[in-house]
């Protein structure tokens, strides 16, 4: 199997991951039974949207869907990093620590505490590695497609 196949199969296994934990109620694994309707509908848009176009780009024999697919894989790796493991390391806001309490409050973490700041949750110590390999293996899948053609 080759890395574009390995990269479009983790991009759309993690929206299949998201779809589940973003709509479905597993507590103490997330906590979305208080989210609005409207809520969940913009976060699936912003979650699998760029996903899907992954799992699409990085499939074709184009040097351009290729680098568009790995540019918004890393984007989204970063926005991941910097709304769950910065404010980890680093600590957060009072609003911050607020905003994750409320809604990610009671659900499964397993990572040691660092002083008061928000420990990411079990759901999205998954969805980082998920989203970390995706974008690993589409780093494969571009340099292939570089040296093919």
């Amino acid at each position: 199997m080759n890395a574009s196949i390995i990269a479009a199969s983790l991009a759309v296994g993690l929206a299949g991951y998201l779809l589940v934990t973003d709509w479905i109620n597993l507590a103490p694994w997330n906590n979305v039974e208080d989210l609005p309707v409207r809520q969940k509908v913009l976060i699936s848009v912003a979650n699998y949207t760029p996903l899907l176009f992954i799992a699409f780009a990085i499939t074709q024999p184009s040097r351009i869907l290729a680098v568009l697919a790995l540019v918004v894989g890393g984007i989204d790796l970063l926005m991941h990093v910097a709304y769950w493991w910065l404010p980890y390391l680093r600590g957060a806001t009072d609003a911050e620590r607020a905003e994750r309490a409320r809604m990610f409050g009671g659900t499964t973490t397993f990572l040691p505490p660092i002083a008061d700041h928000p420990i990411p949750n079990a759901q999205h110590v998954v969805v980082g590695l998920l989203m970390m390999t995706m974008v690993a293996t589409s780093v494969g899948a571009t340099i292939a497609v570089f040296g093919a053609g």
